[in-house]
């Protein structure tokens, strides 16, 4: 049998993706690649699958996803139909007809979608970016060096503590109802962060499992974001 080249290879694997009702940002990502190159996509079913994969989306993340990528006009033209076609799916290669590459790759992909939903819920909770990581691991070494200071009893110098004087004012009267405030929210973010890595480990090492069938991934996936959101909204009260 001649091997498939690498790109009918990803084809197959949108195609999978999208008869699974399965569209993380790799799968879209893919798709927009390939609605700019027709001579692949000779059903032309790229555009459609990418636009349909963008509209089950949250209006932030498609919005966000728009604005970083140059979606070809035939993307945005079918992501502006009103409703936004859902291609009837195609059959695929069965599991069993995938070479070890193909599947390889398409529970890397399951993978990196697990951790993209992991980390939605995270910023449901806590403010993204890189920058505001920076500054809540400043803020936490403050709490920490600001207790230690007032369990030996030495002063406290407002100076000491820029993060936390800051907020004097704000979130409190003083540099130690500050400090407070702080350590409970990280005290109460702890089991959150936990819950959610826990689940997120275990599906992680279900979708790595060479015994799990690839055709049970997205399921996976979905059923681990549910257990996560259910975590969340228990511990969050």
């Amino acid at each position: 049998m001649k091997p498939k080249s690498p790109a009918h290879a990803a084809l197959a694997l949108i195609e999978w993706g999208h008869s699974a009702g399965h569209y993380p940002p790799e799968l879209i990502e893919a798709a927009v690649l390939f609605a700019r190159q027709p001579a692949i996509d000779r059903a032309g079913r790229m555009p459609l699958i990418a636009a349909y994969g963008l509209s089950t989306w949250s209006t932030m993340a498609r919005e966000a996803f728009i604005a970083e990528a140059d979606l070809p006009n035939a993307v945005r033209d079918a992501l502006a139909a009103e409703p936004v076609v859902n291609p009837e799916p195609l059959p695929v290669m069965a599991p069993a007809e995938m070479s070890e590459d193909d599947i390889a790759a398409y529970r890397r992909r399951g993978i990196a979608d697990l951790a993209n939903r992991a980390e939605r819920l995270r910023l449901s909770v806590l403010t993204g970016g890189a920058a505001k990581a920076q500054t809540y691991r400043e803020k936490l070494a403050e709490v920490e060096r600001h207790e230690a200071a007032a369990l030996n009893e030495e002063e406290i110098d407002p100076a000491d503590y820029p993060y936390l004087s800051a907020e004097v004012g704000v979130h409190g009267e003083s540099i130690a109802d500050v400090a407070a405030l702080i350590r409970g929210k990280h005290v109460a973010w702890t089991p959150v962060n936990a819950a959610i890595e826990g689940l997120y480990f275990a599906a992680k090492a279900d979708i790595a499992d060479p015994e799990t069938d690839i055709a049970a991934i997205p399921a996976l996936i979905d059923a681990a974001e549910a257990a996560m959101t259910a975590e969340l909204a228990v511990l969050l009260g």
